[in-house]
Protein backbone atom coordinates (compact mmCIF):
# COMPACT_ATOMS: atom_id res chain seq x y z
CA UNK A 1 0.00 0.00 0.00
CA UNK A 2 2.84 2.57 1.29
CA UNK A 3 4.30 1.84 -2.87
CA UNK A 4 0.73 3.05 -4.75
CA UNK A 5 0.41 5.76 -2.31
CA UNK A 6 3.81 7.41 -2.94
CA UNK A 7 3.54 7.49 -6.22
CA UNK A 8 0.31 9.40 -6.07
CA UNK A 9 1.81 11.87 -4.42
CA UNK A 10 5.15 12.07 -7.01
CA UNK A 11 2.30 12.68 -9.90
CA UNK A 12 0.33 15.44 -8.08
CA UNK A 13 3.72 16.95 -6.99
CA UNK A 14 4.61 17.33 -10.46
CA UNK A 15 8.67 16.74 -11.89
CA UNK A 16 11.53 17.93 -9.46
CA UNK A 17 11.69 21.38 -11.72
CA UNK A 18 9.23 22.37 -11.31
CA UNK A 19 9.90 25.28 -8.18
CA UNK A 20 8.61 28.72 -8.18
CA UNK A 21 10.59 31.34 -10.29
CA UNK A 22 13.29 33.21 -9.14
CA UNK A 23 12.05 37.01 -8.20
CA UNK A 24 14.45 38.59 -10.87
CA UNK A 25 12.56 36.22 -13.39
CA UNK A 26 9.25 37.37 -12.13
CA UNK A 27 10.07 40.81 -12.65
CA UNK A 28 11.67 40.25 -16.38
CA UNK A 29 8.09 38.32 -17.01
CA UNK A 30 6.21 41.77 -15.65
CA UNK A 31 8.37 43.97 -17.33
CA UNK A 32 8.15 42.21 -20.94
CA UNK A 33 4.27 41.67 -20.45
CA UNK A 34 4.47 46.16 -19.97
CA UNK A 35 5.75 46.22 -23.12
CA UNK A 36 3.27 46.15 -25.31
CA UNK A 37 1.35 48.86 -23.65
CA UNK A 38 4.67 50.82 -23.22
CA UNK A 39 5.13 50.74 -26.92
CA UNK A 40 1.48 51.62 -27.71
CA UNK A 41 1.53 54.45 -25.83
CA UNK A 42 4.95 56.17 -27.18
CA UNK A 43 3.70 55.70 -30.26
CA UNK A 44 0.74 57.59 -29.49
CA UNK A 45 2.07 60.50 -27.34
CA UNK A 46 -0.32 60.95 -25.39
CA UNK A 47 0.99 64.32 -23.56
CA UNK A 48 0.32 67.42 -24.40
CA UNK A 49 4.22 68.27 -23.55
CA UNK A 50 6.83 66.89 -26.10
CA UNK A 51 9.42 66.40 -23.51
CA UNK A 52 6.81 63.89 -21.82
CA UNK A 53 5.89 62.57 -25.00
CA UNK A 54 10.00 62.15 -25.91
CA UNK A 55 10.86 60.58 -22.33
CA UNK A 56 7.98 58.38 -23.07
CA UNK A 57 9.15 57.13 -26.33
CA UNK A 58 13.02 56.90 -24.70
CA UNK A 59 11.48 55.10 -21.34
CA UNK A 60 10.25 52.13 -24.16
CA UNK A 61 13.68 51.76 -26.09
CA UNK A 62 15.08 51.62 -22.60
CA UNK A 63 13.21 48.37 -21.79
CA UNK A 64 13.43 47.22 -25.22
CA UNK A 65 17.36 47.83 -24.51
CA UNK A 66 17.69 46.14 -21.43
CA UNK A 67 15.38 43.06 -21.59
CA UNK A 68 18.53 42.41 -24.97
CA UNK A 69 21.52 41.53 -24.05
CA UNK A 70 23.09 42.66 -27.46
CA UNK A 71 21.53 46.21 -27.05
CA UNK A 72 22.54 46.87 -23.35
CA UNK A 73 24.82 49.17 -23.67
CA UNK A 74 22.83 51.97 -25.54
CA UNK A 75 20.26 51.57 -22.36
CA UNK A 76 22.67 53.85 -20.42
CA UNK A 77 22.13 56.69 -22.92
CA UNK A 78 17.95 55.96 -23.58
CA UNK A 79 17.72 56.10 -19.69
CA UNK A 80 19.56 59.56 -19.13
CA UNK A 81 17.41 60.77 -21.93
CA UNK A 82 14.16 59.96 -20.42
CA UNK A 83 15.22 61.10 -17.14
CA UNK A 84 16.37 64.01 -18.60
CA UNK A 85 13.06 65.10 -20.45
CA UNK A 86 11.06 63.74 -17.19
CA UNK A 87 12.96 63.69 -14.16
CA UNK A 88 9.92 62.35 -12.44
CA UNK A 89 9.67 59.31 -14.50
CA UNK A 90 10.34 56.35 -12.22
CA UNK A 91 10.75 53.79 -14.39
CA UNK A 92 14.07 55.08 -16.02
CA UNK A 93 14.87 53.63 -11.86
CA UNK A 94 13.98 50.71 -12.79
CA UNK A 95 15.25 49.73 -16.00
CA UNK A 96 18.51 50.95 -14.76
CA UNK A 97 18.26 48.69 -11.73
CA UNK A 98 17.58 46.20 -13.93
CA UNK A 99 20.43 46.94 -16.49
CA UNK A 100 23.01 47.23 -13.34
CA UNK A 101 21.76 44.07 -12.11
CA UNK A 102 22.34 42.32 -15.70
CA UNK A 103 25.74 43.52 -15.47
CA UNK A 104 27.09 42.51 -12.18
CA UNK A 105 26.97 45.73 -9.97
CA UNK A 106 24.69 45.12 -7.12
CA UNK A 107 25.00 47.76 -5.07
CA UNK A 108 24.44 49.94 -8.01
CA UNK A 109 20.81 47.86 -8.69
CA UNK A 110 19.88 48.24 -5.42
CA UNK A 111 20.08 51.62 -4.98
CA UNK A 112 18.14 52.07 -7.91
CA UNK A 113 15.63 49.69 -6.60
CA UNK A 114 14.77 51.82 -3.92
CA UNK A 115 14.74 54.90 -5.77
CA UNK A 116 11.93 53.04 -8.24
CA UNK A 117 10.19 52.16 -4.79
CA UNK A 118 10.37 55.70 -3.70
CA UNK A 119 9.47 57.37 -6.53
CA UNK A 120 6.54 55.08 -8.25
CA UNK A 121 4.16 55.62 -5.30
CA UNK A 122 1.71 58.05 -7.04
CA UNK A 123 0.28 56.80 -10.67
CA UNK A 124 -0.16 60.51 -12.57
CA UNK A 125 -1.03 61.47 -15.85
CA UNK A 126 2.68 60.28 -17.04
CA UNK A 127 2.34 56.65 -16.37
CA UNK A 128 -1.23 56.22 -16.66
CA UNK A 129 -1.56 55.52 -20.79
CA UNK A 130 0.75 52.74 -20.10
CA UNK A 131 -0.60 51.45 -16.85
CA UNK A 132 -2.85 50.67 -14.26
CA UNK A 133 -2.69 51.12 -10.84
CA UNK A 134 -3.19 46.84 -10.12
CA UNK A 135 -0.12 46.28 -11.93
CA UNK A 136 1.92 49.43 -11.03
CA UNK A 137 0.97 47.50 -7.36
CA UNK A 138 2.08 44.00 -8.18
CA UNK A 139 5.60 45.81 -10.24
CA UNK A 140 6.45 47.31 -6.76
CA UNK A 141 5.88 44.67 -5.01
CA UNK A 142 8.31 42.10 -7.15
CA UNK A 143 10.51 44.62 -6.25
CA UNK A 144 10.26 44.66 -2.60
CA UNK A 145 10.53 41.22 -2.58
CA UNK A 146 13.43 40.96 -4.66
CA UNK A 147 15.51 43.20 -2.27
CA UNK A 148 13.74 40.97 0.77
CA UNK A 149 14.77 37.60 -1.25
CA UNK A 150 18.53 39.39 -1.03
CA UNK A 151 18.31 40.12 2.61
CA UNK A 152 18.34 43.84 1.94
CA UNK A 153 16.81 46.25 3.94
CA UNK A 154 13.64 47.55 1.80
CA UNK A 155 10.41 49.67 3.22
CA UNK A 156 7.26 47.83 2.46
CA UNK A 157 5.45 49.69 -0.49
CA UNK A 158 1.93 51.25 0.43
CA UNK A 159 -0.76 50.91 -2.50
CA UNK A 160 -0.05 53.33 -5.19
CA UNK A 161 -2.37 56.70 -4.96
CA UNK A 162 -3.37 58.04 -7.83
CA UNK A 163 -3.27 61.28 -8.98
CA UNK A 164 -6.22 63.16 -10.16
CA UNK A 165 -5.63 66.69 -12.66
CA UNK A 166 -2.94 67.98 -13.70
CA UNK A 167 0.53 68.52 -11.84
CA UNK A 168 0.68 70.34 -9.05
CA UNK A 169 0.12 74.04 -8.96
CA UNK A 170 3.46 76.49 -8.91
CA UNK A 171 3.66 79.29 -6.23
CA UNK A 172 6.43 82.03 -6.96
CA UNK A 173 7.43 81.54 -2.95
CA UNK A 174 6.09 78.44 -2.29
CA UNK A 175 6.84 74.59 -1.85
CA UNK A 176 9.07 73.92 -5.18
CA UNK A 177 10.29 70.41 -3.94
CA UNK A 178 7.52 68.63 -5.70
CA UNK A 179 9.73 69.86 -9.10
CA UNK A 180 12.88 68.69 -10.11
CA UNK A 181 16.18 70.36 -8.69
CA UNK A 182 17.04 72.21 -12.09
CA UNK A 183 13.20 73.42 -12.08
CA UNK A 184 13.89 75.02 -8.65
CA UNK A 185 17.13 76.50 -8.87
CA UNK A 186 15.80 77.96 -11.91
CA UNK A 187 12.46 79.32 -10.12
CA UNK A 188 14.83 81.12 -7.71
CA UNK A 189 17.39 82.37 -10.40
CA UNK A 190 14.12 84.08 -11.94
CA UNK A 191 12.62 85.49 -8.62
CA UNK A 192 15.88 87.05 -7.33
CA UNK A 193 16.96 88.74 -10.65
CA UNK A 194 13.23 90.04 -10.71
CA UNK A 195 13.21 91.22 -7.26
CA UNK A 196 16.74 92.47 -7.75
CA UNK A 197 16.11 93.98 -11.08
CA UNK A 198 12.55 96.06 -9.95
CA UNK A 199 14.08 97.49 -6.64
CA UNK A 200 17.31 99.00 -8.87
CA UNK A 201 14.64 100.03 -11.09
CA UNK A 202 13.00 101.98 -8.17
CA UNK A 203 15.86 103.49 -6.87
CA UNK A 204 17.30 104.77 -9.73
CA UNK A 205 13.72 106.00 -10.82
CA UNK A 206 13.64 108.03 -7.03
CA UNK A 207 17.40 109.06 -8.73
CA UNK A 208 15.82 111.04 -11.55
CA UNK A 209 16.48 108.57 -14.18
CA UNK A 210 15.06 109.00 -17.52
CA UNK A 211 14.04 105.57 -18.94
CA UNK A 212 13.22 106.87 -22.29
CA UNK A 213 16.70 107.77 -23.26
CA UNK A 214 18.58 105.53 -25.53
CA UNK A 215 20.13 102.51 -23.69
CA UNK A 216 18.14 102.56 -20.05
CA UNK A 217 14.26 102.61 -22.39
CA UNK A 218 16.23 98.81 -23.81
CA UNK A 219 16.82 98.05 -20.37
CA UNK A 220 13.51 99.02 -19.14
CA UNK A 221 12.51 96.95 -21.94
CA UNK A 222 14.62 93.33 -21.38
CA UNK A 223 13.21 93.73 -17.72
CA UNK A 224 9.69 93.03 -19.02
CA UNK A 225 10.72 90.53 -20.99
CA UNK A 226 12.14 88.66 -18.30
CA UNK A 227 8.93 88.74 -16.51
CA UNK A 228 7.39 87.78 -19.76
CA UNK A 229 9.91 84.62 -19.85
CA UNK A 230 9.03 83.63 -16.16
CA UNK A 231 5.30 83.54 -16.80
CA UNK A 232 6.09 81.09 -19.91
CA UNK A 233 8.38 79.10 -18.08
CA UNK A 234 5.05 78.70 -14.86
CA UNK A 235 2.70 77.88 -17.87
CA UNK A 236 4.84 74.88 -18.70
CA UNK A 237 5.64 74.18 -15.26
CA UNK A 238 2.21 74.10 -14.26
CA UNK A 239 0.16 72.93 -17.80
CA UNK A 240 2.31 72.75 -20.21
CA UNK A 241 3.27 74.99 -23.68
CA UNK A 242 1.87 73.33 -26.60
CA UNK A 243 3.65 70.69 -28.09
CA UNK A 244 6.94 70.99 -29.52
CA UNK A 245 7.69 73.79 -27.31
CA UNK A 246 8.96 73.18 -23.86
CA UNK A 247 10.66 75.93 -20.82
CA UNK A 248 13.61 74.98 -22.03
CA UNK A 249 13.21 76.25 -25.29
CA UNK A 250 11.02 78.38 -25.34
CA UNK A 251 12.46 80.39 -22.19
CA UNK A 252 16.05 80.67 -23.63
CA UNK A 253 15.03 81.20 -27.22
CA UNK A 254 12.48 84.49 -25.90
CA UNK A 255 15.37 86.08 -24.02
CA UNK A 256 17.99 85.63 -26.86
CA UNK A 257 15.39 87.19 -29.77
CA UNK A 258 14.48 89.89 -26.85
CA UNK A 259 17.85 91.00 -26.30
CA UNK A 260 18.73 90.32 -30.42
CA UNK A 261 15.63 93.07 -30.94
CA UNK A 262 16.55 95.92 -28.16
CA UNK A 263 19.92 95.70 -29.93
CA UNK A 264 19.08 96.12 -33.45
CA UNK A 265 16.67 98.82 -31.89
CA UNK A 266 19.15 100.81 -30.15
CA UNK A 267 21.83 100.52 -33.20
CA UNK A 268 18.98 101.53 -35.31
CA UNK A 269 18.38 104.37 -33.35
CA UNK A 270 21.50 105.66 -33.39
CA UNK A 271 21.85 105.65 -36.55
CA UNK A 272 18.78 107.72 -37.62
CA UNK A 273 19.64 109.99 -34.97
CA UNK A 274 22.75 110.38 -36.65
CA UNK A 275 21.69 110.74 -40.05
CA UNK A 276 18.85 113.41 -38.81
CA UNK A 277 19.22 117.04 -40.13
CA UNK A 278 20.70 119.61 -37.18
CA UNK A 279 18.62 122.68 -37.21
CA UNK A 280 19.84 126.11 -37.69
CA UNK A 281 21.16 127.22 -33.74
CA UNK A 282 22.64 123.70 -33.09
CA UNK A 283 25.23 121.48 -33.44
CA UNK A 284 26.38 118.32 -31.77
CA UNK A 285 28.37 117.53 -29.01
CA UNK A 286 31.95 116.57 -29.78
CA UNK A 287 31.95 113.43 -27.13
CA UNK A 288 28.70 111.94 -26.67
CA UNK A 289 26.79 113.56 -30.22
CA UNK A 290 23.83 114.51 -28.28
CA UNK A 291 22.43 118.08 -30.05
CA UNK A 292 22.65 121.01 -27.70
CA UNK A 293 22.67 124.99 -28.78
CA UNK A 294 25.50 126.15 -30.70
CA UNK A 295 26.59 128.75 -27.95
CA UNK A 296 26.11 126.38 -25.52
CA UNK A 297 29.45 126.33 -22.82
CA UNK A 298 28.46 122.89 -21.56
CA UNK A 299 26.86 119.84 -22.77
CA UNK A 300 24.10 119.13 -20.35
CA UNK A 301 24.26 115.00 -21.27
CA UNK A 302 27.54 114.58 -20.66
CA UNK A 303 28.85 117.63 -18.91
CA UNK A 304 31.85 118.41 -21.67
CA UNK A 305 32.75 122.30 -21.08
CA UNK A 306 33.51 124.50 -23.96
CA UNK A 307 35.95 127.04 -24.90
Amino acid sequence: MMIPFLFVLLIFAGPPSAHAASPEKNLEVSVRNLLPKLEQAAKRRPHKIKAFNDSLAKTHEAALEVLAPASQESAWSSIHQARVLNSGNSFTWLFEAMLQDSQGHFDESHEAFRAFLKKSGTLGDFEKPFIDKKTLNVLRRQVYELLKYRRLEAEEPAPVFVAKGRRGKWNMFGDMTKFSKSDQNANWIFVGGLLLGGAAILFLSLGGVEWYRPGLRSIMGFYVALWIAYLLWLVDLSVGLPDPWTRQKAVPYFLASAAAFFIVWEIAGWIREQMRPIEKGYRRCPQCREVILELSLQCPQCGRTFN
